[in-house]
């Protein structure tokens, strides 16, 4: 497939969280991904694979897939043009973010859904919770942090990379021990996650949570950044957390799993 990659994130950006992952994919792997664009008056459709042995997260959770699709456009026919380029007889993930183009793909190719995640988002003048001048604002890594993070999956060396990168952490103490906390750190442009959520069991059921991501939130709004807040579809406790915060849901994207056999 021929590569147009600049102008394919042109059109991708104009839809940033919708977009978000294939952009991320493009900006941290584009140099191993495959990207077909297609215009025509005015309407455009974006097919980009990238190899699953790629990305760790693929790696570990489809090994069998040999690569990961992503679609974006606003023409159903020229979407349809480029899957049909597909190599139909290798397993593939497909990571979807628009209703319509898992109808496409469903009335091509037999599809098992495996999860989904869900992007909320939040305005100033939305914000339900007043952010909390006793949360604190660090740029350092916390060492005393740590451990209430990597409970929540990250890393050490995933943290360390995301402090050097520029992430900054947002913690409600008592007694001078960390109680509840959370990350920002960008993704891409001015999209900055929101995540790492924790409050210690000691300290769940008093809304912590809230005062701690409120506060994150504002911060970034206040520099006018784009918040984001990434939860898998299972986590009800964060998406009631998203809800409670006045969190605006703006996209769900659901990972297609084709075994390669088409009948």
């Amino acid at each position: 497939m021929t590569s147009n990659a600049n102008r394919i994130k042109q059109l991708l950006r104009r839809r940033v969280l919708e977009n978000i992952t294939p952009l991320k994919m493009l900006e941290a792997y584009g140099a191993c991904m495959s990207c077909r664009l297609l215009e025509q008056e005015g309407r455009w459709g974006v097919l980009l694979l990238l190899p699953t042995s790629v990305f760790p997260y693929d790696a570990k959770t489809y090994p069998d897939a040999t690569h990961s699709v992503f679609l974006a456009g606003t023409d159903e026919e020229l979407l349809g043009q480029l899957v049909d380029e597909l190599p139909f007889e290798r397993p593939l993930v497909f990571k979807v973010q628009r209703p319509e183009y898992e109808t496409l793909l469903r009335e091509r190719l037999p599809l098992e859904r495996k999860r989904a995640f869900h992007t909320y988002s939040i305005r100033i003048e939305r914000l339900i919770v007043s952010p909390n001048g006793n949360v604190p604002e660090e740029r350092q890594l916390n060492e005393s942090l740590l451990p209430l993070w990597m409970a929540n999956g990250y890393t050490r060396e995933e943290l360390l990379a995301m402090f050097a990168g520029g992430a900054r952490s947002y913690t409600l103490y008592e007694w001078g021990m960390p109680a509840s906390t959370c990350l920002t750190f960008p993704n891409y442009g001015d999209v900055w996650e929101i995540g790492a959520v924790h409050t210690t069991e000691a300290h769940r059921g008093k809304g912590l949570a809230a005062q701690v991501v409120t506060t994150a939130a504002a911060s970034l709004l206040a520099e006018g950044r784009i918040p984001r807040y990434h939860v898998e579809e299972g986590n009800t406790a964060s998406i009631k957390l998203a809800d409670k915060l006045g969190f605006t849901h703006e996209v769900e994207l659901a990972h297609w799993y084709y075994d390669g056999k088409r009948i």
